[in-house]
């Protein structure tokens, strides 16, 4: 046999074994998509099986027609197959469906020999069906991913040698030789188109574990290669969701589980980036979910599947056709169940369901492991929680007793049991003045004193025998600057675990400045001894039961008993007989806090008393209390009054003698006021006659002889009356100065801004043409005589008026000084001020203003009598104020005055 024909028998042969492997999977699962399979093999394997019998048997002829039908038929089966691909186009089906009756008609025609252009034509009517399929194939494997792309990829691979043999066969009828040396080439072609729809469409079993290991291992590498943090149930769902969506080329898929509460379904993962048209509410009353998931079955469910009964409470409310549904299961329980929408029944479904189910199969143990893993991570994080707690309270422990030994009111030492310090607190550091470095440096006995050594090395050696526990001790150390520290020390022993010392703790508190103030106390109490021993007044002290517990040594002096015969003793012994009860009572009511009691013993009291011989005296006693937890002690001081009572005795006789002398002189005071009384009246009517004749006389002579004088005779008379009249206002005003001092006061409360304002008024209706400003404080009250007041601010005003008379415009002010604005030699209290911008006055003569006709300008030069401030001073101080006057000459001048009382109760 050549080469040729063992290659054109090996081609029949893999045919042969394809047909025969299809129908074989075909009876096994009876599914649409293995038929269509089936019958694609079978339309090539039939005519090369009855080729193959016919070298050995002759076969019927209508035996070898039926096989040529089959044959012409392979492009309409193997069309079938692309339909799981893509839609069928109706004028493809057609076209095949014509070809496969029109083919056999023009054998039948044409029995002996069938025309070149025929077999071209059959020839391009196979070619032309295969080149569409593995277009299909191709575009099939692009869009798919997983064992169905590589699938996919061989049946296209298939499909286009078996087009480029049939080409390759059309040579033959054109080009002999050429195709009698493609012949091996040829059969080679057919021979790996075979394999190749062998290995697309009835993929060995190994072959398919191997591709299907494959994507589990790419799934489980994948996860494997994810960071442990980001791991979580959700993505990992959604991963497998993802992973089965493309290996089986589906639309979507999702993992639902049970709520164990209410028993519904939730998806708990979808491939992300899909949308899933539909609610998982519909699969609440679904036969095949619930079947799945009783079962632990995958199951397959689609309108044109045999396998199951149709669901029709899922299927036809989503947009697939098709459901592969998985059980995700562990070896203890159920997990949930993945399903895969498919837009139409896959081809492949065996091996889909097997990858499904592996990869369901490994994610159920991954999840378990997720499941152990979250829960070994909560126990991990617990166990760290809880450690990090402790490890927190551990260190807020260690800070606290850092913090107290740091920062302790008392130094605070570790040292060695040779005696060095190996850690010392800041406070330690204080007391001794060291720091912590020139502490640590040191040994005990080096900084105590050695007057104290002994002891303290007797205390040691006690601890270290295990004698005592640890020793308290006053003692002394040496400061840094050389001075003596005393210390309340307190040393303990740490061991170790088994016992053996290890080192000692110390304690000390500094007690120098305590020491130092018991000093003070106890000196100070020696010299409260001493003085309480010298004091003038007799000290006596006595407990709740006014017994006596201290007598001093003037209280000896002044009741003749020594201290040591009343220490014990009752009070009573020292009160005149029948008025110990008395005095019980009011001791009594002091100590109980009476407060007429205790306001009568601080002021003090007059009473008497008896001394030892038995004499009565009188004395002034006060007292105090002092209370000591429950205990009450009353101090009384005393003075013998005994003296102090003759001398007022004698000073209230004097008194009584001064009083009828007061009220003698008071009596010729009387008389002599009246007199000067008629004396001013007769003076004055005595004086104002020869004036009133002088002026009357002045006057009819410049009336009746003013012809006969000359110039000169006229101004001398016109001077005599006005002197006259001069002099009769002096008498006026002295009359009226006289008056002031006998006037009563009659105070109420006035209002001194509305009096001011009042005589401003007055002044500028006198002098309409002048041009004055007043400037008056308003609300000024004060307690004063409102008439005196009155003329008071008349004559201030007045002056005011007067001697600003110069200025084109005049300024007269009316106010009250603030605090801040009085003189250091003021009294405190209200001052009140005239000023004004006129001529002013030389301070040199302030001392003569204030007096009666004394006069700082000629009256030439401005009128008035003189008597105006002396009128003024005398109204101040009958209401027992001051008055003041400053002035700087042509510049102005204020003057200041107060009043006794600010307001009248």
């Amino acid at each position: 046999m050549s080469a040729e024909d063992l290659l054109s028998l090996l081609t029949q042969i893999v045919f042969v074994t394809l047909g025969i492997s299809t129908l074989v999977e075909y009876l096994r699962y009876r599914d649409e998509a293995r038929r269509d399979t089936m019958l694609a093999f079978a339309s090539i394997a039939i005519p090369i099986a009855i080729s193959l019998i016919n070298r050995f048997i002759t076969l019927p002829t209508e035996l070898t027609i039926v096989s040529a039908v089959f044959l012409i038929g392979h492009p309409y089966f193997l069309l079938r197959l692309t339909k799981y691909f893509q839609p069928l186009p109706f004028y493809l089906t057609v076209i095949a469906i014509l070809g496969m009756v029109i083919i056999p008609i023009l054998f039948l025609l044409n029995r002996a020999l069938v025309p070149a252009e025929i077999a071209m034509a059959i020839i391009l009517y196979f070619v032309v069906f295969d080149g569409y399929s593995m277009l299909v194939f191709v575009r099939g494997a692009i869009l798919s991913s997983g064992i169905a792309r590589k699938r996919l990829r061989f049946a296209a691979a298939g499909a286009g040698l078996l087009a480029l043999v049939l080409i390759l066969a059309g040579i033959r009828y054109f080009l002999p030789e050429l195709y009698t040396s493609l012949s091996p080439f040829i059969q080679i072609s057919a021979i790996s188109a075979g394999l190749a729809f062998y290995f697309g469409f009835a993929t060995p079993r190994w072959l398919r574990r191997t591709w299907q290991y494959d994507e589990l291992r790419s799934f489980l590498t994948y996860i494997g290669q994810q960071p442990v943090h980001t791991h979580s149930l959700k993505s990992f769902v959604n991963e497998l969701c993802t992973t089965a969506n493309e290996a089986v080329t589906g639309l979507a898929s999702f993992v639902l589980a049970k709520n164990e509460e209410d028993h519904t379904w939730e998806v708990i993962g979808s491939n992300q980036g899909q949308a899933i048209n539909m609610n998982p509410a519909m699969l609440n009353d679904s036969n095949i979910i619930n079947k799945v998931w009783q079962t632990q079955k995958e199951c397959f469910i689609s309108e044109k599947s045999s396998m199951e009964k149709l669901d029709d409470k899922v299927l036809p409310r989503t947009d697939a056709n098709a459901f592969l549904i998985i059980p995700v299961t562990s070896l203890e329980h159920m997990l949930g169940v993945l399903v895969v929408m498919m837009s139409q029944d896959p081809l492949f479904l065996q091996d889909d369901l097997a990858l499904l189910r592996l990869l369901a199969q490994q994610a159920a143990v991954f999840l378990k492991n997720m499941q152990l893993l979250e829960e070994t991570q909560l126990y991990s994080e617990g166990l760290k929680q809880t450690v990090s707690v402790r490890t927190s309270q551990l260190r807020e422990s260690e800070a606290r007793f850092q913090n107290i030994f740091e920062y302790a009111a008392v130094g605070i030492a570790h040292r060695s049991l040779e005696g060095s310090y190996l850690e010392v607190n800041e406070r330690f550091c204080q007391i001794l003045g060291y720091s912590t470095e020139e502490a640590q440096n040191l040994t005990v006995d080096a900084i105590t004193h050695p007057e104290d050594l002994p002891s303290e090395h007797a205390c040691i050696e006690q601890l270290l025998q295990g004698n005592i526990p640890n020793y308290s001790i006053q003692k002394r150390y040496t400061h840094k600057e050389g001075y003596t520290v005393w210390a309340d020390v307190t040393t303990s022993l740490v061991r170790k675990p088994g016992g053996e010392p290890d080192y000692f703790i110390t304690v000390l508190l500094d007690i120098t400045s305590q020491l130092e103030s018991e000093a003070a106390q106890q000196t100070a109490e020696a010299r409260f001894a001493r003085v309480l021993d010298t004091t003038a007044e007799a000290v006596i002290s006595v407990d709740n039961s006014y017994k006596i517990i201290l007598f001093n040594k003037s209280a000896e002096r002044i009741f003749g008993y020594s201290s040591e015969e009343m220490i014990g003793r009752s009070l009573d012994i020292l009160l005149p007989p029948g008025m110990a009860q008395a005095h019980h009572h009011y001791m009594t009511a002091f100590a109980e806090g009476d407060d007429i009691a205790r306001g009568m013993g601080q002021r003090g009291r007059e009473l008497s008393a008896k001394d030892k011989s038995g004499r009565v005296f009188p004395i002034e006693a006060s007292v105090s209390k002092l209370t000591e937890g429950e205990q009450v002690i009353l101090t009384v001081f005393i003075q013998d009054v005994t003296e102090r009572r003759k001398a007022r005795e004698a000073l209230l006789r004097i008194n009584e003698e001064l009083e009828q002398r007061v009220a003698e002189r008071t009596s010729q005071l009387q008389a002599a006021n009246k007199e000067l009384e008629a004396f001013s009246y007769s003076v004055s009517h005595d004086l104002r006659a020869p004036l009133r004749a002088i002026d009357g006389f002045s006057q009819a002579i410049l009336e009746d002889y003013e012809e006969k004088l000359d110039e000169d005779g006229q101004e001398f008379l016109s001077i005599i009356r006005a002197e006259s009249q001069r002099m009769g206002q002096l008498i006026d005003d002295l009359l009226d100065l006289s008056r002031l001092s006998r006037t009563a006061l009659n105070q109420k409360n006035i209002n001194l801004s509305t009096i001011v304002t009042e005589i401003a008024q007055e002044l500028q209706k006198q002098h309409p043409n002048r041009q004055v400003e007043f400037v008056i404080e308003e609300d000024l009250w004060a307690c004063a005589d409102a008439r005196l007041i009155r003329i008071a601010l008349q004559n201030l005003l007045g002056n005011a008026w007067k001697y600003s008379g110069k200025q084109k415009v005049a300024c007269i002010e009316f106010g009250m000084l603030k605090s801040s604005e009085q003189t250091e030699d003021e009294e405190t209290g209200t001052i009140y001020y005239v000023r004004d911008n006129g001529i002013g006055f030389n301070m040199d003569y302030v001392h003569k203003l204030f007096g009666a006709f004394q006069r700082l300008h000629s009256s030439s030069e401005f009128e008035g009598t003189g008597i105006g401030l002396a009128t003024v001073q005398r109204i101040i101080h009958q209401h027992g104020g001051t008055i003041r006057a400053e002035g700087v000459l042509h510049e102005g001048a204020t003057f200041y005055f107060s009043l006794g009382r600010e307001s009248c109760a």
